[in-house]
C-alpha cells in the first residue's frame, strides 16, 4: 500500500506547508491539527507509521489523543531493536525533535541495505520469496509476518 499521489512542488528548505493532505491515519500530528508543517518532517512521521504497520500489521494510533501524544505500543517480539529505535525517532510528536530523512538514512541499519535491490512481488502479485528471505535475514522479521498484508 502506498499513498504518494500528492506532492508539493517548488517547496524550498525551511518553507512550511499549510494544506493538510494524505491519509489521516498516516498523517503527522501537526498536519492532523491543521498547523503549518515541514513537509519532509511530516513525511518521516508517515514513513514511521508505515514501518509500524509493516511490522505489526495494524495502525499504531487508535484515536486523536494517542496520535498527538505519539502513544503507541511496539512489540519487541516482532520488531527488532534497530526498528524500535527508528520508530521512536520517526514517531516523535514534536517535528523539531523528530529525526530527518537524512539522519534516518545514515543509520547503520538503513545505510547497509539501501543500495540493494530486491523484487517486491511476482507477476501474480504474491510476495517474492527472495524478498521475504531478505526481510527475515536482514531485519529480523519472521517470514510469516513479512507475508501478512
Amino acid at each position: 500500500m502506498s499513498d504518494f499521489g500528492l506532492s508539493a512542488y517548488g517547496v524550498r528548505p525551511g518553507q512550511l506547508l499549510r494544506d493538510p493532505c494524505g491519509t489521516p491515519a498516516y498523517a503527522a500530528p501537526e498536519v492532523v491539527m491543521h498547523r503549518e508543517y515541514d513537509g519532509p518532517k511530516a513525511d518521516v512521521w508517515s514513513c514511521g507509521v508505515l514501518l509500524y504497520v509493516m511490522l505489526h500489521g495494524r495502525i499504531p494510533f487508535e484515536d486523536h489523543a494517542q496520535l498527538t501524544a505519539a502513544s503507541y505500543e511496539a512489540d519487541p517480539e516482532v520488531a527488532p531493536p534497530v526498528a524500535l529505535t527508528a520508530l521512536a525517532a520517526m514517531l516523535t510528536p514534536d517535528p523539531a525533535l523528530r529525526t530527518s530523512l537524512a539522519e534516518l538514512l545514515a543509520t547503520p541499519w538503513l545505510a547497509a541495505h539501501r543500495r540493494e535491490g530486491v523484487a517486491c512481488a511476482r507477476p501474480d502479485g504474491e510476495p517474492d520469496s527472495r524478498l521475504l528471505a531478505t526481510v527475515e535475514a536482514k531485519f529480523g522479521a519472521p517470514r510469516s509476518l513479512a507475508a501478512r498484508g
